[in-house]
């Protein structure tokens, strides 16, 4: 113990005297920083400006200036130097004090304004030496370029200003304006997208221009203008009520004609501000109003018109007999009518002078006399009767299988009931009807299927259905088996948490320890009482098997009195050898032991245990043991206990006169 303090006071004398010990003031160094473009293999003629170029032919350096900032980490000045151009090229070489992780930003200018800009990031500098600074981004123009604007023109106030990526870049700037001077502009984007989507702008021209600038303080110059213009569009429509088939034109600042749609609709696209003249036209009919004219249009606008017949109308008309439910219809000239008629009941439409029109009664699964009726020119009232006769239908097969499951039933319904019971992978079928509707659908407990049913409406062919079963995973709770106290007892199904289909019964066991004794269950049991009993899987459930220690030792034997007299001993309804109900008489009092004999009481008197590897403990019963094993402990518990011995150990025989223990 000494020996560990003494070394621990060692330690911590030595810890304090380096921390205090005094230090040599440090000399400040300084090292050189030598600039060179990222790539040395670009050719010649596609870089910028070569820095630090050797052994090449000069050329006339495009810059005005090259300014170099080298920035310590927090990104403040640690140097900076500008550079003029010599022989096309720019020699660059910087003193520096001694630094780790400095940056190395080069600024190329025209006219003083920044062009290109490239950076080298976790330079680091050693006192005495030389390092060479790889400059990235340099032949990428710093200044972003507007790429295009789209649409342009835009009809609807929404477009899409594009720009280019400048290197080392980390935010843009968009600037909109209503004039190429960019007086009164405002900023429409800032952030580090390449693209910028714009929306709810009204009819005119607007100017954009972007800049770039990165983490360095460092802006670009704004780029070069470019513009959208636009040109909003608006609707002009409107209905012409009886007026279908009529030509709708459209004049003034745009043109165009459109024919109105079944309901005398027409709808025309105009451009903002124009001045249109909307005119109806239709053959023997006159429209109300004649036109209308929109002048400077900046909504959207609805016009009607009424159209009226200049001609005189005629009836057809006419009778359809034999069915129920017949459509009639008008084709030709008008074909936009049709009635529906009752078994002898009428039909009738009224028609122009001088048109053309056909008259065609029809329902599915009939013919009829004649089978339509046309009438050229007409110029008077006209009329036609019809006969419907009812034509039998067809038959087809809806047939398929069904795979995945036995006994399923498929069943029939709409125009046809009908059930077929099949068998996995069998297949099924029905005979239909031209014509109806039916409905096809599978069924069995416990099962899905794909489809669910399958609906056939007016069938006109054979069809075929394939259905494929899955049966629906049963519901599962859980059986949390538990135990009050640890150590004192264990459970059948062991302590935790088992998973049972619903409505399972499950038995379960509660077996105490050696020195302790089942009292009773906590929880949905069947028999809260009894060790061995049953729990019903309707739900989730927690049961606790509680145990207590034993009262008695493992040696003590419980006696039980037995007193003497007559009584039933049987049964008429149990096993043979309970039959039947009969009377017994005991002539004297006896005691009885309460339990079986324990493995701990028969070891307490003999001294060894003869009981195999299954249940083995002081609180369980002894087996694997002889007749003769047991009248010998039956003889020295008699010893102990300072009675008679029944038995005699060589015969087995027992003498009754004699007051010990016996079997």
């Amino acid at each position: 113990m000494k020996r560990a303090i003494i070394l621990g006071l060692i330690l911590l004398f030595t810890a304090c005297e380096k921390d205090h010990s005094p230090t040599k003031p440090s000399i400040s160094t300084t090292g050189t920083i030598k600039i060179v473009i990222a790539d040395k293999s670009v050719t010649e003629a596609s870089v910028t400006d070569s820095l630090n170029t050797v052994n090449k032919p000069a050329k006339t350096a495009r810059l005005d200036q090259l300014e170099v900032r080298v920035l310590k980490s927090d990104n403040s000045v640690l140097a900076s130097k500008t550079f003029a151009p010599s022989n096309g090229y720019f020699q660059v070489s910087m003193t520096v004090e001694a630094h780790n992780d400095l940056t190395v930003l080069c600024l190329g200018t025209i006219g003083g304004v920044v062009v290109y800009c490239g950076i080298d990031e976790h330079v680091n500098v050693q006192a005495g030496k030389t390092t060479t600074s790889t400059i990235t981004g340099w032949n990428e123009p710093f200044v972003p370029e507007i790429t295009g604007i789209s649409p342009n023109p835009s009809t609807d106030g929404t477009y899409t200003v594009y720009w280019t990526q400048a290197p080392n870049t980390t935010i843009y700037v968009l600037q909109e304006a209503v004039n190429d001077k960019f007086g009164g502009a405002t900023t429409a984007y800032t952030g580090n997208s390449l693209k910028y989507d714009i929306s709810d702008k009204t009819s005119g021209k607007y100017y954009y221009r972007v800049q770039a600038s990165n983490g360095f303080n460092v802006t670009s110059n704004w780029s070069a203008t470019d513009s959208v213009v636009v040109q909003q569009s608006y609707t002009i429509s409107g209905t012409i009520a009886a007026g279908s088939g009529a030509s709708v034109t459209l004049s003034g600042d745009a043109y165009g004609s459109q024919i109105t749609d079944g309901n005398g609709g027409y709808s025309f696209t105009v451009a903002h501000g124009g001045s249109y003249t909307i005119t109806p036209s239709k053959t023997n009919y006159t429209i109300s109003p004649e036109s209308q004219t929109f002048n400077n249009v900046t909504t959207d606008i609805t016009a009607h018109f009424t159209a009226s017949s200049s001609l005189n109308t005629y009836t057809i008309s006419g009778t359809v007999t034999g069915a129920d439910g017949v459509t009639v219809t008008l084709s030709g000239d008008a074909s936009d009518s049709q009635v529906v008629t009752t078994d002898g009941g009428s039909y009738s439409f009224a028609v122009n002078e001088g048109g053309n029109y056909t008259i065609t009664p029809s329902k599915f699964g009939y013919t009829f006399e004649p089978v339509n009726q046309p009438f050229n020119s007409v110029t008077s009232d006209q009329n036609q009767n019809f006969t419907a006769s009812e034509i039998p239908p067809n038959t087809y097969t809806i047939t398929g299988i069904v795979s995945g499951a036995d006994g399923v039933t498929i069943t029939l319904s709409g125009d046809k009931s009908e059930s077929i019971a099949i068998n996995d992978g069998a297949a099924y079928s029905f005979t239909v009807d031209q014509g109806g509707n039916y409905t096809v659908t599978p069924s069995k407990t416990e099962y899905t299927f794909t489809p669910p049913s399958k609906d056939f409406t007016d069938v006109t062919s054979n069809l075929t259905q394939d259905f494929t079963a899955s049966e629906i995973p049963s519901v599962q709770y859980t059986l949390t088996m538990a135990v009050n106290q640890t150590g004192w007892g264990t459970t059948t199904p062991s302590i935790g948490s088992h998973t049972y289909d619903e409505g399972s019964v499950v038995t379960i066991t509660a077996s105490p320890l050696f020195g302790y004794i089942f009292v009773n269950w906590t929880g949905n049991v069947a028999d809260v009482n009894s060790a061995t009993t049953t729990v019903t899987m309707n739900g989730n459930t927690t049961v606790t098997a509680n145990f207590e220690e034993s009262s008695t030792t493992p040696t003590e034997i419980t006696m039980v009195s037995i007193a003497a007299g007559t009584f039933q001993m049987g049964s008429n309804g149990g096993e043979d050898d309970e039959k039947p109900v009969h009377t017994v008489t005991l002539d004297y009092s006896f005691e009885m032991s309460v339990y079986e004999i324990t493995q701990g009481q028969y070891k307490s008197v003999i001294g060894t245990n003869p009981s195999g590897s299954f249940g083995v403990g002081d609180y369980y019963p002894v087996y694997n043991l002889h007749w003769y094993d047991a009248i010998t402990f039956c003889n020295k518990l008699s010893d102990s206990a300072g009675l008679e011995r029944c038995y005699n150990e060589s015969t087995g025989a027992c003498d009754f006169t004699k007051n010990g223990f016996r079997l």
